[in-house]
């Protein structure tokens, strides 16, 4: 039994040292795929039904999910309150809601109790460069958290030249770079996509595309 958890923790220092290792030398990492490219239904509701299934282990330890989103689109509105309306159904408790982490005090931020989902706007919610709001008011806690960026996009998205020389992705880059990855199997030119991709430690980004323009008629 020893040798087991020796060898399962040698196997791990070294995915971790790898990691570390394409960071540094360049190879930048790609998101890790966590739903792959599904048509988007009519009523949009099985788009907050796939995230939480697929996320279900990430919601069971998460105290906090941090949301970068624009909460007066319809879309988005559709997707929380499914999203809350089962997480409560099946954790048997109330999601507590900050409607404004960038004016919430460090206070509140304490002692809102798990679950408490933060909104942000929808570029300012992830660490794909350093975020000090979550370095000053979440790590502190040693509490689990994730953030959800929500990021509306148009197929054929070109990747600038800059985006393949970035060590880490930034957020100018990780959505042409995801959505170039995937964009082939977008293949009912009719209908709308979304995926969901996790980059590193905390950040999950859900892609949705924009819906389709109808051509122009003479």
């Amino acid at each position: 039994m020893k040798t087991i958890v020796w060898v399962m923790s040698m196997g791990f220092a070294v995915i971790v040292g790898c990691m570390i290792y394409l960071t540094k030398s360049g190879v930048s990492l790609r998101a890790a795929p966590y739903i792959r490219p599904s048509v988007i239904s009519d009523d949009f509701q099985n788009v907050p039904k796939g995230m939480f299934t697929r996320l279900f282990p990430e919601l069971q330890k998460n105290h906090y999910i941090l949301w970068g989103i624009a909460p007066e689109s319809p879309e988005v509105q559709i997707t929380l309150n499914i999203f809350k309306a089962r997480y409560e159904e099946e954790f048997k408790g109330p999601v507590t809601i900050i409607d404004s982490g960038l004016t919430a005090t460090s206070e509140q931020i304490k002692n809102c109790p798990k679950p408490c989902w933060i909104i942000f706007p929808p570029d300012q919610a992830n660490e794909l460069e350093k975020n000090p709001w979550i370095e000053e008011n979440i790590q502190p806690l040693d509490r689990e958290y994730i953030t959800m960026t929500w990021i509306n996009f148009t197929p054929q998205f070109e990747v600038p030249d800059a985006c393949h020389q970035q060590q880490r992705l930034h957020m100018d880059c990780i959505q042409s770079v995801s959505v170039r990855d995937v964009e082939r199997k977008f293949k009912e030119e009719d209908k709308r996509y979304f995926f969901l991709r996790k980059y590193q430690d905390h950040d999950f980004f859900l892609f949705i595309e924009e819906p389709k323009t109808e051509p122009k008629t003479k």
